[in-house]
């Protein structure tokens, strides 16, 4: 489906093209969130929704360990919280209500994209099978094999 491209220096392991998706919406998630802040009942609240998706991305874009989960749970605490908004009925007028818009369309690409890379990943990162043969018992050194 994606190739994966050689490893960036910044980066520390490979990122497929469906997590680098994933990144960018993430990132395109906490750009769109500084326009919801006023639908959020604290400022505290509003800002979390800025840096979370924030940081959880360009830990995808690096390639950290355990970033694909940790992005589909931000992802879904953050579509959770779009429905809740919406499902309450609280008046959302003008731009937070475009913003509101184009957060759940973000949020479904980002999760699907960012399961596509969990099944992708976990699909070619098989770990490395290495046999140890000794042929001489004389011989200190034995010869590895991989299979």
């Amino acid at each position: 489906m994606s190739v994966v491209p050689k490893t960036a220096p910044w980066q520390l392991g490979p990122v497929s093209s469906l997590g680098r998706i994933t990144a960018a919406s993430l990132l395109a998630l906490s750009v769109d969130a500084v326009g919801l802040t006023e639908l959020s009942p604290n400022v505290l609240i509003g800002l979390t929704f800025v840096f979370a998706p924030l940081l959880v991305g360009i830990r995808v874009a690096r390639g950290f360990d355990r970033s694909l989960p940790t992005a589909m749970i931000t992802l879904g605490l953050v579509g959770i919280a779009i429905g809740a908004q919406l499902a309450l009925g609280a008046p959302v007028y003008g731009n937070s209500r475009n913003a509101l818009a184009v957060a759940a369309a973000l949020v479904v690409s980002g999760l699907v994209a960012a399961v596509a890379a969990w099944f992708e990943h976990r699909r070619w990162n098989k770990p490395a099978v290495i046999e140890l043969t000794r042929t001489n018992t004389r011989d200190p050194f034995a010869r590895a094999r991989g299979r």
